[in-house]
């Protein structure tokens, strides 16, 4: 069934997810099964769920090395040649100074891993 909120239903979402380590662990592993193996008549929703990963990366990370790791291989997953942009999104939120949360704007959050360019804490694929 449809969401008649997509964007109200993802930053519900964002925001319950960093209630709790666990919680933010249980959203990385459930979006890397969503995102994994998408059949061809589910692609649409495959991208929407790229989207709300590229939106978790740019507010936190796993708080579980090993999830962390699994995330990173996963990238490489990424549609539309985007791996090195969630990959730096990923680190830039990883290490950066400040914390910089985006939930309230989720757009901007999604944005920034389809439009990232290398930072600072890039690595080549």
């Amino acid at each position: 069934k449809k969401n008649p909120d997509p964007n109200g239903a993802a930053l519900e979402f964002l925001r319950t997810a960093m209630e709790s380590d666990a919680l933010k662990d249980e959203a990385y592993c459930l979006l890397i099964k969503m995102t994994s193996q998408v059949p061809e008549e589910q692609q649409q929703s495959g991208f929407k769920c790229w989207d709300l990963l590229g939106a978790v990366i740019t507010n936190f990370i796993p708080s579980n090395r090993d999830l962390e790791l699994i995330t990173i291989m996963h990238f490489r997953g990424a549609p539309g040649g985007l791996q090195q942009n969630y990959l730096s999104a990923f680190h830039e939120t990883k290490y950066a100074d400040e914390v910089r949360p985006n939930v309230n704007n989720l757009m901007a959050a999604i944005n920034s891993t389809k439009n990232a360019g290398r930072t600072r804490y890039s690595v080549r694929a």
